[in-house]
C-alpha cells in the first residue's frame, strides 16, 4: 500500500513522567477527587443561574493536510501541555474524532474543555479568527464505537484482524496499531499508559514530544529482537528487495510490529501469514491484497512482500534511503501497560 502522508501516530502531552501519581497544573475541575467534583458543580450552578457568564468557545483551527486532528491544534497551540488532559476529559471521551471532516472548524470551551465543532460548536456560539501554524505529528484516539474487548493473550496480528474492513477515514496505521494493542489488554491513553511513556521519554531525552509517536517509537518500547534493515543508495529495486527479504525471511513471525520509514514519510502494520505466504495488516489503499481480501482504502491485508517492494521503489523513486523495522512484542514488557480504567479499549470502558 502506498500512503502519501507522513506516518500518523494519537498524542500525548504529560506534564509530568508516566506513573508519577502527579497532575497537571492544568487539569480540569471534576476529573479528580471529591472536592474537584463540588467545585466543578457550583460552578456550573453559578453559570446556569446567570450570576456568572458562560465563556465563549475558543477556536483552535481549522483541520488541514498539515494539521489533519485535533490533537495537531492542540499542540501547536497554548494547550500544547494540557492536550492529553483535554482529549482524556468525560466531555470528550465518545466524540468521533477521526470522522470530523477537512477545514471544519474546531473550537474548545474553556470552561468544560468540551470539543466542538458542526452543531455543536453552533450551539455553543462561535469565536474570533486565528489559526495555529506549523505541522505536528500527531492523531486523535480510535473511536469508541469499535469493540470494547477484556484483556486477551491474542497475538497482535489476531487482535488486528478485528478490524478488518475498517474505513481509513475512521482508523489510519497507527491507531491500528494502538487499536490491537488496546485490544490485547494492553494500555495506550491515561497517566501509565504506552502513549504518554513515549511522549516523556521522547522529552526527557530533548525531542519533539511526538517524535516516537510512530511504529518504529512502540516497537522500540514494547518489543524484543528488534531488527532494522537499512537501504540506502538503491540503484536496483529488485536488488534491494532481495536483500530486504533475506533479511526478514528468518525473522519473521505472526504479530510482529512492521514500519517503513524515509525522510518524509513512513507506514506501519502488523506481520501475519496466510498459507505459505507473509502478509501485512495495515490502513490505507489495499494496492495488494490477499486473494479474497479487503479492497479499497481501509484497514486489510496485504501481500508483504509486495508491500515491500512498493517502498523499496518509492524510496528509489525519490532518492531516498529506506528503514524497515521489525520487532516483536514482548509480553514482559507489555505488562508495565496492562490496561487498566484510563484505557479507552480496557474491560472496564
Amino acid at each position: 500500500m502506498a500512503v502519501e502522508n507522513p506516518q500518523i501516530s494519537l498524542v500525548t502531552a504529560p506534564e509530568h513522567r508516566a506513573g508519577s501519581g502527579k497532575k497537571t497544573a492544568e487539569s480540569a475541575p471534576g476529573t479528580t477527587g471529591d472536592f474537584s467534583g463540588q467545585l466543578h458543580a457550583v460552578q456550573a450552578e453559578i453559570a446556569g443561574s446567570g450570576k456568572n457568564e458562560p465563556s465563549s468557545p475558543v477556536f483552535l483551527g481549522r483541520l488541514t493536510r498539515e494539521a489533519p486532528t485535533v490533537s495537531h491544534l492542540l499542540v501547536q497551540g497554548p494547550y500544547r501541555s494540557a492536550c492529553w488532559d483535554i482529549l482524556s476529559e468525560t466531555v470528550n471521551a465518545d466524540k468521533p474524532f477521526t470522522r470530523i471532516p477537512e477545514r471544519e472548524a474546531i473550537f474548545m470551551d474553556p470552561d468544560t474543555r468540551e470539543i466542538l465543532w458542526g452543531k455543536d460548536a453552533a450551539g455553543h456560539g462561535t469565536a474570533g479568527p486565528g489559526t495555529p501554524s506549523g505541522p505536528v505529528e500527531t492523531a486523535e484516539p480510535v473511536p469508541s464505537s469499535l469493540p470494547t474487548p477484556g484483556f486477551s493473550a491474542a497475538s497482535l496480528d489476531a487482535a488486528a484482524a478485528r478490524f478488518m474492513g475498517t474505513a481509513y477515514e475512521r482508523m489510519n496505521c497507527y491507531e491500528l496499531v494502538v487499536a490491537g494493542l488496546e485490544t490485547m489488554g494492553i494500555q495506550y491513553r491515561g497517566q501509565n499508559g504506552l502513549g504518554r511513556y513515549l511522549v516523556d521519554r521522547a522529552l526527557n531525552d530533548g525531542m519533539a514530544l511526538n517524535h516516537l509517536l510512530t511504529g518504529e517509537g512502540v516497537t522500540r518500547a514494547i518489543g524484543r529482537d528488534l531488527h532494522v534493515t537499512t537501504l540506502s543508495g538503491i540503484t536496483h529495486v529488485d536488488g534491494a528487495v532481495d536483500k530486504a527479504m533475506k533479511e526478514l525471511s528468518e525473522k519473521l513471525a505472526p504479530g510482529q510490529i512492521l514500519s517503513f520509514s524515509t525522510p518524509t514519510r513512513g507506514h506501519t502494520g502488523i506481520v501475519s501469514r496466510k498459507g505459505d505466504a507473509w502478509t501485512f495488516i495495515n490502513a490505507g489503499v489495499m494496492d495488494n491484497p490477499v486473494a479474497g481480501g479487503i479492497r479499497g482504502k481501509a484497514v486489510g491485508e496485504e501481500h508483504l512482500a509486495a508491500e515491500i517492494r512498493n517502498w523499496v521503489a518509492r524510496a528509489h523513486r525519490e532518492g531516498a534511503g529506506l528503514h524497515i523495522t521489525l520487532g516483536t512484542p514482548d509480553p514482559a514488557r507489555l505488562a508495565r501497560f496492562q490496561a487498566g480504567d484510563d484505557s479507552r479499549f480496557s474491560s472496564q470502558a
